[in-house]
């Protein structure tokens, strides 16, 4: 299996090539059977049988390709969430879904019909959940009215306006921008993901040296994310576009 590198071509047919348990994590921002033709590629039908005989096989692969402490996380919407967690219970056993992640974000239109859509799922499947690899991180969470406790044993701190806040481990509700249209980052990408998202999802689930696989690479935010994070990286996409944009993306 030669690494380090992003290929034109059907990532079912890719993945067939490669290695049993050789990969430690596989992230996929999926196809989310909108329905709609974007500028760089046609996404699947709403409809069940589609979805599923797509996916399945494609699942199924991803779960052999997993090393025993790897993680599998796919991202998508709220269309598609109950049959991609179905199959993936299926491959994976419905005890292996570790978290799924709401990713929220403030940027894009909005509805007088309904609530606004502002976030999308990421689902987190353990191939064994007694193995798997897992980088524990905290983040901040404010005090009630910003004052502080004096808890017995509990380490407190105060930011810049004065406020005290305590650190928890991560939670499952991620508040991170999406590529705005004056990002630094900002592609010529219908579907781009920013780098912070991408950042985080490896820093959870590999180590340097890693091997982090992604099958619908699009812009290439993971591929980079890895490059930058120093993992090995090894990824497809069927659209010829989405790789001449994430090949040039390594080698700027």
């Amino acid at each position: 299996m030669e690494i380090n590198k992003v290929v034109c071509m059907d990532n079912l047919d890719f993945m067939k090539q490669l290695s049993n348990e050789s990969i430690d994590l596989i992230y996929g921002d999926i196809l989310y059977a909108t329905g709609r033709n974007f500028k760089d590629y046609k996404d699947l039908s709403y409809n069940k049988d589609e979805v599923y005989n797509f996916y399945i096989p494609r699942i199924k692969e991803i779960q052999r390709l997993l090393k025993e402490t790897g993680t599998l996380a796919l991202q998508m919407d709220y269309r598609i969430s109950h049959w991609i967690r179905d199959i993936c219970d299926i491959y994976f056993g419905y005890k292996n879904c570790i978290n799924v992640v709401q990713w929220q974000y403030s940027s894009g239109g909005s509805s007088k019909h309904k609530l606004s859509q502002k976030n999308d799922e990421i689902i987190i499947y353990a191939k064994n959940p007694k193995k798997q690899k897992f980088n524990y991180m905290t983040e901040i969470s404010y005090n009630r009215d910003y004052k502080p406790y004096r808890f017995k044993g509990v380490e407190e701190y105060q930011d810049k306006c004065g406020r005290w806040y305590t650190l928890v481990g991560m939670r499952c509700i991620w508040n991170i921008p999406m590529v705005g249209r004056t990002s630094s980052e900002r592609l010529d990408y219908a579907t781009q993901k920013p780098l912070k998202l991408m950042d985080r999802i490896r820093d959870l689930y590999t180590n340097e040296e890693d091997l982090i696989g992604d099958f619908f690479c699009g812009s290439g935010s993971m591929i980079e994310s890895a490059k930058n994070g120093k993992r090995n990286y090894i990824g497809c996409d069927a659209n010829e576009r989405a790789v001449e944009i994430t090949n040039s993306r390594l080698a700027s």
